[in-house]
């Protein structure tokens, strides 16, 4: 029988061991007083009475060497703030393994969901989670999964992994190890900003209307929408994206000449800013250029033509 146990587990009644069994006593409360000592002693002080029950009960002494070995491996190794990484460990041992403590240690920032099976002890201000096994017959070859969640105010960068584990055998022997630490990076997903003008030309005083769009689609993103003048002045002005990502802004133009505009989002805790390409549009003058080289080629005339009027009404 294996089973997996919750830290309350109490030491059930000792009235029937024999004598050889309370000789072995002795060596296995030395062995774990020798747990209690050790720096792990928070999670371990829970596992005395499950290990002294194993091991009293225990019928014959394997001379057997432990080994045991946990690998761990994990689906994703880079996720963005609020993604959900799987973890899987796969522990290979000998058959006089009694009890088996696995401890995991997740890095600031994540936080467990799920674990199969489920987890005897987790404590989520140092990030520990701890598996207890015991099995009066020696346990076998186990997988742990479990899921843990990258918050969503995480800092970009990369975060490790880190584990031990410690077993009891059927000699009173206490072995503890360390499992290799698994690095996984965490890195904001991108995005990109997609802009239009409503004309590729319009006249002095008359209105353009950029138009745009974030992908993802992410509501009520803060956008910066940043005008260049002929001159190169530029003057920036702020619009929020609408349910489906999209943006509109309206100006009123008041230089003639080659303007043009883009728009920009600083990200948020989840995504990467982004900056749209930049989109050129001319202003013209409300008169046509060509109509201003007529009316200076004919004032000379016009003029001309009115003193001649003039002197004649004078002759008469």
């Amino acid at each position: 029988m294996v089973a997996v146990v919750e830290m309350t587990t109490q030491l059930p009644p000792q009235s029937s061991v024999s004598t050889k069994r309370k000789d072995k006593t002795g060596k296995i409360s030395r062995r774990l007083d020798d747990l209690l000592l050790s720096p792990r002693r928070t999670i371990i002080n829970f596992l005395v009475s499950i290990f002294l029950f194993i091991l009293l009960s225990s019928s014959a002494i394997s001379t057997t060497p432990t080994t045991i070995e946990v690998a761990r491996s994990i689906s994703e190794e880079e996720v963005a703030p609020g993604d959900e990484l799987e973890v899987s460990l796969n522990i290979s041992m000998s058959i006089d393994v009694m009890a088996l403590l696995v401890t995991e240690k997740l890095p600031s920032g994540f936080n467990i969901t799920t674990s199969n099976p489920t987890f005897s002890k987790y404590n989520s201000t140092s990030g520990e989670v701890a598996w207890l096994f015991y099995s009066d017959t020696g346990l076998s070859n186990m997988t742990i999964t479990y899921t843990v969640e990258a918050l969503t105010n995480i800092s970009e960068g990369i975060y490790y992994i880190e584990g031990y584990w410690s077993v009891v055998n059927s000699n009173a022997s206490i072995i503890t190890g360390q499992t290799s630490s698994t690095k996984v990076q965490v890195e904001k997903l991108s995005s990109t900003l997609s802009l239009s003008v409503s004309q590729s030309s319009v006249k002095i005083g008359e209105t353009i209307t950029v138009i745009g769009s974030i992908s993802p689609a992410l509501p009520s993103g803060n956008i910066t929408v940043a005008y260049k003048k002929p001159d190169g002045l530029i003057f920036k002005r702020e619009t929020v994206t609408s349910s489906n990502g999209e943006f509109v802004d309206s100006y009123k133009v008041d230089a003639v000449g080659l303007w043009s505009v883009t728009a920009s989002w600083m990200g948020d805790l989840r995504y990467k800013g982004a900056e749209s390409p930049e989109v050129p549009f001319m202003v013209e003058p409300l008169i046509e250029p060509w109509l201003i080289y007529v009316l200076i080629a004919i004032a000379p005339i016009t003029v001309l033509g009115i003193v001649m009027f003039l002197r004649k009404r004078r002759q008469l």
